[in-house]
């Protein structure tokens, strides 16, 4: 199984997200997964992440702000969906190329 990274990275200087990454040399699209309510990216480490990276899938999954170990938990009250979007499109950035999601 490929070794996840764990990676803190910046989003327009608001706040920090958390951002796992099995990434690999393979030339298939990288594999970006987002979670549901209550969860953050450590839903997706233990077995899919590793899997899809096994496969040759960069693999690489979110959490958005206010979950996991993204900055934000004190003002999850104030985010919406708009938020959360804007947090997909500051990961999808960081990537290589565009992701499947």
């Amino acid at each position: 199984m490929s070794r996840i990274e764990v990676e803190q990275r910046r989003v327009a200087g608001e706040v920090a997200l958390e951002l796992l990454a099995c990434p690999v040399g393979g030339t298939p699209p990288p594999l970006l997964f987002v979670h549901g309510a209550y969860v953050g990216a450590w839903c997706w480490a233990e077995h899919w992440l590793p899997w899809f990276a096994a496969q040759g899938y960069p693999a690489y999954a979110l959490s958005l702000r206010g979950h996991g170990h993204s900055g934000g938990r004190e003002r999850l009250h104030e985010f919406g969906l708009a938020a959360y979007a804007d947090d997909l499109l500051a990961a999808i950035a960081q990537l290589e190329r565009a992701p499947i999601l």
